[in-house]
């Protein structure tokens, strides 16, 4: 919810933030979409690179933030620099992530990935180093994915897909552009309509995945107009078809 300095501010004050990268004001989750596309106009040029180099390149911009000060960096620079070694590495690696995902072996993989991630999060409490907190970061976090992997292709090919899921993939845009604002509804409708205070959420993790489960369900909304009344927004329809096809 906007704090009370944040609703006195002048409307151009947030617009002005987002238009330089940094939506600190009234709905700060919009920092992701800012650094999501940093992110991918920076890694456009990796292409260009050989793996190897690319791969270093990726491993090594995590440390650029401790080295020079980014806090005030537009489009999210020093948010880029921490997350870009999970993006790159999942496009260079896209073949062979597949094939893992079918890998019959994955079991163990994750079992391993489960270790691991347990040892790293204990470890990483300890260590007061920031550089070298970093690669312990990254290796947790990276075992930490695979785990989830594993687990959810387990789920799938036990149980199958369901259709929701199946439907909200495809719009995973749409729900990149659009989940800030179905939160912020939600928030409004328990916190006012409800009469609860906004430090409800503390704690509670039951309301937490409830909410969760919520706004996801609010996303089929913006999800079904903007796909049936304004695709061209997302680069769908016979408008943008004839043009591409030129």
């Amino acid at each position: 919810m906007s704090l009370p300095e944040e609703q006195a501010l002048p409307l151009y004050v947030p617009l002005l933030e987002y238009l330089y990268g940094r939506p600190v004001s009234v709905n700060m989750p919009l920092w992701f979409i800012a650094c999501l596309f940093a992110m991918q106009c920076i890694f456009y040029w990796f292409k260009y690179l050989n793996r190897s180099i690319a791969i270093l390149i990726l491993f090594l911009l995590p440390f650029l933030p401790l080295l020079i000060d980014m806090s005030h960096s537009p489009w999210m620079l020093d948010g880029v620099c921490d997350a870009i070694p999970f993006y790159g590495i999942a496009c260079l690696f896209k073949r062979e992530f597949l094939l893992f995902i079918e890998n019959k072996k994955r079991f163990l993989f994750g079992f391993t990935s489960l270790i691991i991630s347990i040892l790293f999060f204990i470890a990483m409490k300890n260590i007061t180093n920031e550089y070298l907190n970093i690669p312990f970061y990254l290796i947790f976090n990276f075992s930490l994915i695979l785990l989830v992997v594993t687990v959810i292709k387990t789920m799938t090919d036990k149980f199958g897909i369901h259709p929701l899921i199946k439907y909200m993939v495809p719009n995973t845009i749409i729900i990149l552009a659009c989940h800030t604002y179905i939160i912020r509804l939600a928030d409004i409708f328990i916190t006012r309509i409800l009469n609860l205070s906004p430090n409800f959420y503390d704690g509670n993790l039951m309301f937490k995945i409830s909410l969760t489960i919520f706004t996801m369900v609010l996303m089929l909304v913006p999800i079904y107009v903007i796909n049936r009344y304004f695709p061209f927004i997302v680069g769908k329809g016979r408008l943008f078809e004839s043009k591409t096809q030129k």
